[in-house]
């Protein structure tokens, strides 16, 4: 995916404007994305929208979409770089610091990365030894094949999950690299992915995290995250509101989430 969870601090000339909550002053944190169904929704009801509200409001913040409105992805991004939003996400922790940003220690989610291949250019399995010379296709800016290690590839990026198949459909490409969300939708699409002579399966699992500016303000919003979720991580309203959104590669409460509270 790039799929999937946050709140929104409000800047007024670099300061925080105070926000009287429950009768309580909090600030602001500002958060924008891209539209993504079930995820980000305008209207409110997504799983980032609704998790920010809950773990940034434990830590005394109210969260806003800003800027509002259907954000690309590399235009999101950049909002934070410049100081026009506060965070983003989720993006793995490698590209995060390549942008010169940070990011909590607890993740926003742990995604799968799935890999979709020709069994017969892959006899002794996936690996960054055996892909080497091979063509691989990810979705455009998702950069997989950096966050797995792999070197030496011929790579493609395609417009979406759904033109990714139809490459190693027609045989241009040997393998596809695919967050979660978008092989879902794919193996949906075309159920032939899952049939001879093709195979699919988990590769890795990777922790995506919320980005911020590597500021006195950016880390205290990083720290108000891990603060939020940890209080928050066995609270019965936390689990009721991200239940339904399992899929989306939410881990709360599990060991494989816990250990980057502990950090």
């Amino acid at each position: 995916m790039k799929k999937s969870t946050m709140i929104s601090c409000l800047i007024v000339l670099g300061l925080f404007f105070p926000m009287v909550i429950h009768g309580q002053q909090s600030s602001v944190i500002r958060y924008n994305f891209p539209v993504w169904a079930g995820i980000t929704d305008l209207d409110g009801t997504g799983l980032y929208t609704q998790l920010f509200d809950i773990v940034f409001g434990a830590a005394g913040y109210q969260a806003v979409r800003n800027p509002t409105g259907d954000i690309p992805w590399k235009k999101s991004i950049r909002n934070v770089v410049v100081g026009k939003s506060d965070t983003t996400g989720a993006e793995y922790s490698t590209l995060i610091k390549q942008r010169g940003l940070i990011h909590p220690n607890a993740p926003l989610l742990i995604t799968q990365i799935y890999i979709v291949y020709r069994k017969s250019v892959f006899p002794n399995g996936v690996s960054p030894e055996t892909v080497v010379g091979k063509k691989i296709v990810e979705n455009l800016g998702f950069q997989l094949s950096a966050v797995l290690g792999f070197k030496d590839v011929e790579l493609f990026q395609a417009p979406n999950e759904l033109s990714a198949a139809q490459m190693l459909l027609r045989d241009r490409v040997d393998l596809i690299l695919y967050e979660e969300y978008h092989y879902i939708s794919a193996k949906n699409k075309y159920p032939a992915l899952h049939t001879d002579p093709f195979e699919a399966s988990i590769y890795a699992k990777k922790p995506m995290f919320l980005m911020f500016a590597d500021t006195d303000q950016g880390r205290k919003m990083a720290q108000a995250w891990d603060h939020g979720l940890k209080d928050l991580i066995v609270n019965e309203n936390l689990y009721r509101v991200t239940e339904k959104y399992k899929q989306y590669g939410l881990q709360y409460g599990t060991p494989n989430f816990s250990q980057y509270l502990e950090e």
